[in-house]
């Protein structure tokens, strides 16, 4: 059975599991998946939810409360020259990869 190749894997799956039936492990092995993510989706299909759509919470959580990111902020903004990522980190008690990731978000 060949798929063009435009079609992503969760169309695919749901070709295949709805119109096809065709069961969990062929499916797997069609899509060159593991099994344990097709039947995830079936469990979520037959629940009538679109795995075709990017759930929430989904990403990288921030490791600074908002609070700390105010701080680290205004501190760097008062006194640029003399903020480096280490002594912020340990001013504020969090981890100097964490505050160097902040303000490069931030572009600062």
């Amino acid at each position: 059975m060949t798929f063009q190749h435009h079609i992503d894997n969760k169309t695919r799956f749901l070709v295949l599991f709805l119109d096809a039936q065709i069961k969990a492990t062929r499916i797997a092995k069609i899509l060159n998946m593991s099994l344990r993510t097709v039947q995830d989706w079936i469990s979520k299909t037959k629940k009538n939810q679109d795995i075709r759509k990017i759930q929430k919470g989904r990403g990288p959580k921030s490791t600074l409360t908002k609070d700390v990111q105010r701080k680290v902020y205004r501190q760097v903004r008062e006194a640029p020259a003399k903020s480096s990522t280490r002594s912020l980190g340990a001013k504020f008690e969090v981890s100097s990869t964490h505050v160097h990731s902040f303000l490069k978000k931030k572009e600062v």
